[in-house]
């Protein structure tokens, strides 16, 4: 199970708080997609508080890569056309942690030349702000589709640099993620939530076709079993979850009809799924 610390802990409390998370019908502007939960960082980033923890978190998550080997030489950050201008306001901060320069990518610029995409500091005039061999992690607020990311990895690969390690706040779409490290050359690749978790957590709702999901224990399953103890495994854990979900009803003297009885055992085991998925993950 994830161990939450005091930090997350904080950034949880100003993700209901701001709220971080704004549940409407929007555009997924690059993604070219709709979606049902807008990740809005700056509520979190223009408090100077809630800054700090967020940094704080940021560097553990980056020195748990390091630890797995991740090494960079510069520390890049997204310049935002549309939408929230996310983690670029936290670049003086983790720049001064990380010991590391900083550099901006504008993935989505109508340039001429590839030079004005990306911005930084030079030490010797004529140079250009990336070295061939240059190393790069990538911080950015949520990873969609992969577009973005993928992008950055372009411009970056034009100057024969190599971005290295992508670390994200909020993976919305997981398979992305996974996509990004199957179709690029980046091995290090994590966030601090993930869509599964903050659902979990009960931040995005549940989709309703999860929670009349009626083969959920089954799915869950086969992600941990093979084929062959699928079946078994689904169904004890299907009665073993509803259960615990009638004990906890009685408990508290409450009178479910049977779909919202489903509904609750699903929500149960869509915790289970995110913590499982999480822990492939890492």
């Amino acid at each position: 199970m994830k161990i939450v610390d005091e930090h997350e802990k904080a950034l949880l409390q100003a993700l209901r708080d701001y709220p971080v998370l704004v549940h409407r019908n929007f555009c997924l502007y690059h993604a070219g997609e709709r979606g049902d939960d807008y990740f809005d960082i700056d509520r979190m980033t223009c408090s100077r508080s809630t800054q700090m923890q967020l940094v704080k978190r940021l560097i553990t998550e980056i020195r748990s890569l390091e630890n797995k080997g991740l090494q960079y030489d510069r520390v890049a950050f997204i310049a935002k056309d549309a939408g929230p201008v996310g983690l670029i306001v936290l670049s003086s901060s983790l720049s001064q942690r990380l010991h590391r320069d900083v550099v901006v990518i504008r993935p989505w610029q109508k340039i001429r030349f590839d030079h004005i995409g990306i911005k930084g500091c030079v030490h010797r005039k004529g140079e250009a702000v990336l070295r061939e061999g240059d190393r790069i992690l990538l911080l950015d607020d949520v990873i969609t589709t992969g577009n973005t990311q993928r992008r950055a990895i372009e411009i970056a690969e034009r100057f024969n640099a190599r971005i290295t390690g992508i670390v994200c706040v909020f993976a919305r779409q997981e398979e992305a993620v996974g996509r990004l490290k199957e179709e690029t050359s980046v091995e290090h690749i994590s966030s601090i939530w993930t869509h599964h978790e903050l659902s979990a957590l009960g931040f995005i709702p549940t989709p309703p076709q999860q929670l009349t999901d009626a083969h959920l224990a089954y799915r869950l399953a086969r992600e941990a079993y093979p084929e062959s103890e699928a079946t078994e495994v689904g169904e004890a854990l299907d009665k073993e979850v509803e259960e615990i979900v009638t004990r906890l009803l009685e408990e508290r003297s409450i009178q479910a009809e049977l779909p919202v009885r489903e509904g609750l055992k699903n929500m149960y085991l869509n915790g289970m799924m995110s913590l499982l998925q999480r822990s492939k993950a890492k």
